[in-house]
């Protein structure tokens, strides 16, 4: 019996020793542009303006404007979980979520109609859903009794991409005829790299609060292009019918449905700030 109870005792300590290593951080941030792209793969900004000259071919641009822009920037919240090897490193699986990530437009002046019967105005509005990425990463810290020092090093992967494009055209004729092209772009998957500098706060024994900078590399390659609702003046329009796809690749033959596939900008650079919870 006495073997036992010991016995019992040890496991009890063993348990409690691997369990105080696990711990979760949650937190919320917002992230800027970095590594930015202007244009898409029309050479239309993504978000700024261009004006056309209304007497000569499409392509005379008289003005324009540009900002940079990478689908990643907005806010997002941070969910990861994390075991410590020792009293200074840690491995950590993250997941990032964009809760609100920046809408792109583009107003565009004295465009062409399909048929160039008519001048348009349009404008180009484009963001991700919801983007998800998961970052498994080598964390270091300090150790230090109150306030701690910080960094993680690790790859991006991206879980969850899409990219909804809403094209809203007025037409400059006596009709004036409203026109709405909405779509998605699906994403090829491709791996980035991610990092973080921080610090942190002991609140009390099992709670830390922190902040930090960090830094996502990433560029993603289109898949497919659907076409998700068209309409003319609120009734259904063809030409492109819902449902045509673009399939983009990096080898083929080029035609309507087949192009070749450009890259989309996702890196970025921000602040977070939370908590993280050590499991007891």
């Amino acid at each position: 019996m006495r073997k036992l109870l010991f016995a019992v005792f040890f496991l009890l300590i063993a348990f409690n020793s691997i369990a105080q290593k696990w711990y979760v951080r949650a937190g919320v941030g917002y992230a800027f542009p970095q590594a930015a792209q202007t244009l898409d793969r029309h050479n239309v900004p993504y978000s700024g303006s261009e004006v056309f000259s209304t007497f000569t071919a499409y392509d005379s641009i008289i003005s324009y404007s540009a900002k940079k822009a990478s689908f990643s920037s907005g806010f997002k919240g941070i969910v990861s979980v994390g075991y410590a090897l020792n009293s200074h490193i840690a491995l950590e699986l993250e997941g990032n979520f964009g809760i609100a990530p920046v809408k792109y437009s583009c107003d565009l002046q004295n465009i062409k109609s399909f048929n160039g019967a008519y001048l348009v105005n349009e404008k180009l509005t484009r963001y991700a859903k919801f983007p998800v990425l998961l970052t498994p990463s080598l964390a270091y810290r300090t150790n230090l009794a109150k306030l701690d020092v910080y960094g993680r090093i690790g790859i991006a992967l991206p879980v969850h991409v899409k990219i909804y494009e809403e094209q809203e055209s007025i037409y400059q004729s006596s009709s004036a005829a409203h026109e709405d092209i909405q779509g998605t772009v699906s994403t090829q998957f491709s791996v980035g790299f991610a990092g973080a500098a921080g610090v942190s706060y002991k609140v009390s024994k099992n709670v830390m609060l922190w902040g930090e900078f960090n830094v996502l590399s990433l560029s993603l390659f289109a898949k497919e292009l659907k076409i998700t609702a068209h309409t003319l003046d609120g009734a259904t329009a063809t030409n492109p019918n819902v449902g045509t796809a673009i399939q983009y690749g990096f080898s083929g033959t080029y035609n309507s449905t087949q192009q070749a596939s450009y890259s989309i900008p996702f890196s970025n650079m921000g602040i977070n700030l939370g908590l993280t919870f050590y499991i007891k």
